[in-house]
């Protein structure tokens, strides 16, 4: 069945609506895919065509949130692009245990449905010396209120778990549930590393005190260069010197103007001189 056109004027509006609150980039190019996206939400609310759904939206906060959804792709997996948890592994929980410092922050900014904060924090478990005796924390942050909700549960479908090995499930994931549709949940002991919360990347930042390391992958690939450059530019100093930051495996630095030194693909450092 065909959906409700969606003319050029109300395109640009939405492109309009979307980029000033949170400057995802909606280029002509994505024409097509916002009215598929959003036709489906159209039917489900019973609108008929989208200049009552721009009026809807801009009446209507919890709509703007449910609009982004549609609008993303809110894929992940525990485990993703493993790579990066290699290198927390192999060079940065070292540092942190020779460094034998009391605090320690990670912020994974883009949580989406808590996949990858959770998987830190499972790395963290089995890799860093007397976790227990540490005030440690991975802030996990997003702009969807729907995947908050679905973070906090701490409750997956066994095809999201594909990349955790036998060992990460028994010993960190309890399941449920009957033989077909079998569900997992996260174990207190992992879960109470993580907090969960609302954030716009583009909006203000309360957090004061700097990070270890900071996880944003696949998040810019939605922003424009210029939102990128500010983003970056914001890590950076959000970071501690030496601070790591890590981004997805398709967004390099490489084209913007940064202060971090590169140690790898996706892989950035806040030299130990830096000042800010």
């Amino acid at each position: 069945m065909l959906g409700p056109s969606l003319r050029d004027r109300e395109f640009r509006l939405i492109s309009g609506i979307v980029y000033d609150r949170c400057r995802l980039n909606l280029h002509k190019g994505k024409k097509a895919l916002v009215q598929s996206r959003l036709s489906k939400r159209l039917r489900s609310l019973g609108i008929e065509n989208f200049r009552e759904y721009l009026d809807y939206v801009q009446e209507n906060d919890a709509e703007f949130s449910i609009m982004l959804d549609c609008l993303t792709t809110n894929y992940t997996g525990f485990y993703r692009e493993p790579q990066h948890f290699e290198f927390l592994t192999e060079v940065v929980f070292p540092q942190l245990d020779l460094a034998e410092q009391e605090r320690i922050r990670f912020w994974s900014a883009g949580c989406s449905s808590g996949e990858e904060a959770y998987s830190v924090a499972i790395e963290m478990k089995k890799g860093l010396s007397d976790i227990e005796k540490k005030d440690t924390l991975i802030l996990a942050t997003d702009i969807s209120t729907r995947m908050l909700d679905v973070a906090r549960t701490g409750v997956y479908e066994k095809d999201r778990l594909a990349n955790c090995p036998p060992d990460v499930l028994r010993s960190f994931f309890a399941h449920f549930g009957p033989e077909k549709g079998v569900l997992y949940r996260v174990r207190p002991e992992v879960a109470g590393l993580v907090r969960f919360r609302h954030l716009n990347l583009v909006g203000p930042w309360p957090m004061k005190r700097p990070f270890d390391v900071i996880f944003c992958r696949n998040v810019m690939i939605y922003f424009d260069k210029a939102t990128r450059r500010e983003l970056v530019h914001r890590f950076w100093e959000a970071l501690k010197p030496g601070g790591i930051l890590i981004v997805g495996h398709c967004e390099s630095l490489a084209s913007i103007e940064h202060a971090f030194e590169f140690l790898s693909p996706t892989i950035y450092m806040k030299r130990t001189d830096a000042r800010s």
